[in-house]
């Protein structure tokens, strides 16, 4: 596999990137692993505090010299401490049995410009966003201290925005086929790939990165051999024997067969996410959810739902790329068959 420019603006030996999934599914240690093997490995600050997010760094730089990535949640909104569940949530919690309250609370999190603080002072050298770009002030301060901003969106609209605002430095262009939350910033619909590719004509120096639908060498090559300078995968690592994703996640997954098992949901989160079919997915909610409302108001369900081995209520994201995956090989296995086949 040929190194391009990518691997010198990231430091990484292969144009490979380990997507950031949030929700407690990546140790240290595997991301660690990532980076020593010459991949980007990726550590998700969504929904962690900050001194969460502190540790989580702390612990990375302790296993590993190599560059890696912090991903942000970018939302500038402010939210109440307590929320009311919806009605529909609290039929299932009562269903199985765990209803409490009628309420839900959602904790403090960290600004963007609290995590820009952390990671200058860790000398991160490259952070991503997702649900948002970094406020001009926060780039520039990431930029002074020798940084790089990742981008991620969804369509040619939002790339364009983001690069004539000078607000990036590499677009991840995350497709239909991604599983987990559509990662851009406003209500746009998926481009295909041959339009987010003209986007090299007019930045031909950008580095533009391709995420969804790659969970092998196959892939990655196809991606490259387009256009695309480097690629993101998230669902090939989920499947791995060190992911933290529980037994039942797994097997799910194994299970997939075809996209008709996969769907776009906002029930779960707020936020249009695509995962595997099941109860919790295709609930249907009389008001539409926020973000990050219906993911603390859901929460209580996902934790039961995980610790009694129930997949009808998880959060089982997933790639249409799942359908290709077989089996769940070691962590060091896979990354020699994305490189070497």
């Amino acid at each position: 596999m040929k190194t391009r420019f990518l691997c010198q603006q990231l430091g990484t030996q292969y144009p490979i990137i380990q997507a950031p999934m949030a929700g407690g599914i990546l140790s240290a240690d595997f991301i660690a692993k990532v980076c020593e093997f010459g991949l980007l490995g990726s550590i998700p600050s969504g929904y962690l505090t900050l001194a969460q997010l502190d540790t989580l760094i702390q612990s990375v730089k302790s296993k590993t010299d190599k560059p890696f990535q912090v991903n942000l949640f970018v939302d500038h909104c402010e939210y109440p401490d307590k929320v009311a569940k919806p009605a529909e949530v609290i039929e299932i919690e009562k269903h199985l049995g765990i209803f409490t309250s009628l309420d839900c609370q959602l904790p403090k999190h960290p600004s963007a410009s609290d995590i820009i603080d952390l990671v200058i002072a860790h000398q991160v050298p490259i952070i991503s966003t997702t649900f948002g770009v970094l406020r001009a002030k926060d780039y520039q301060r990431y930029k002074d201290a020798g940084g790089q901003v990742m981008v991620t969106v969804n369509s040619l609209d939002e790339a364009h925005k983001v690069l004539s605002e000078a607000n990036a430095d590499m677009i991840v262009y995350q497709n239909a086929l991604a599983g987990g939350h559509k990662g851009g910033f406003n209500d746009a619909e998926y481009d295909v790939e041959a339009v987010m590719l003209t986007l090299k004509r007019d930045y031909p120096y950008t580095q533009l990165i391709k995420s969804g639908g790659i969970v092998n060498q196959k892939d990655i090559v196809f991606a490259l051999e387009k256009g695309f300078d480097g690629v993101q995968i998230g669902t090939g690592f989920l499947m791995t024997q060190e992911s933290s994703a529980s037994q039942t996640y797994k097997q799910a997954l194994l299970g997939v067969c075809d996209d008709n098992q996969l769907m776009q949901t906002t029930s779960i989160t707020g936020r249009q996410a695509r995962g595997i079919v099941n109860e919790l997915a295709m609930l249907e909610l009389e008001r539409s959810p926020l973000f990050p409302q219906q993911h603390y108001a859901t929460k209580t369900i996902r934790e039961h739902a995980k610790s009694h081995d129930l997949p009808q209520y998880q959060s089982l994201w997933a790639g249409n790329g799942a359908v290709n995956i077989t089996s769940l090989p070691e962590l060091e296995d896979y990354m020699f068959s994305l490189v070497y086949g």
